[in-house]
């Protein structure tokens, strides 16, 4: 078998795609496994390093026009004791904005219900502490990502010197932030 037969097949998964004028990877209708080359379309393979595939026609919102949100038109946010957040834009299925921590501050134990949520820590240190009774710590500094699954109740806390920063994104819908009590049950042994 050829290799953009293999690719097209989805034999050669993350490693090389057709770029074609039709839709191909995981989302594109599939050749039986008897296809050969002569069933595809002309081809150039080109290495692939994402999660993209080639669209033959633009969405129909192709005309919408990107827009910027200044950095000082942010607005106060979901509160969480201990953060200081601000909401940039906010969609049905999308929030984004920023957390600010003062140096030392621990916030309130809570959740992001059905958001998956991904911070870009831009200054400052993150700790997050989450999983059963809390015991899971993960810690970021300037240039580090960090996930929150939907749902995850965890909490923030800065133990550096300075004010922490970090650009949220969150994808989900409904509420996003959910105060909590504490974090989630510890195992029982």
């Amino acid at each position: 078998m050829q290799a953009r037969e293999q690719a097209a097949l989805g034999l050669l998964d993350g490693v090389d795609v057709l770029e074609t004028d039709e839709v191909v990877g995981p989302h594109a209708p599939s050749l039986s496994k008897t296809g050969t080359a002569d069933d595809l379309p002309s081809v150039r393979q080109t290495r692939f390093d994402g999660g993209m595939t080639q669209q033959p026609d633009p969405p129909t919102t192709a005309a919408q026009p990107c827009t910027v949100v200044p950095g000082d038109a942010l607005s106060p946010a979901d509160p969480t004791p201990g953060m200081t957040r601000q909401v940039a834009l906010q969609t049905e299925t999308m929030w984004s904005g920023t957390v600010d921590t003062e140096a030392g501050a621990v916030s309130g134990w809570h959740h992001h219900g059905d958001h998956d949520t991904t911070l870009y820590v831009v200054s400052g240190r993150m700790r997050l502490e989450s999983g059963p009774g809390g015991a899971v710590v993960a810690e970021a500094g300037p240039g580090d990502f960090l996930r929150v699954p939907a749902g995850a109740v965890h909490r923030e806390s800065n133990p550096g010197d300075g004010t922490s920063r970090a650009v949220i994104v969150r994808c989900g819908s409904g509420t996003p932030t959910v105060n909590v009590d504490g974090p989630a049950p510890a195992d029982a042994d």
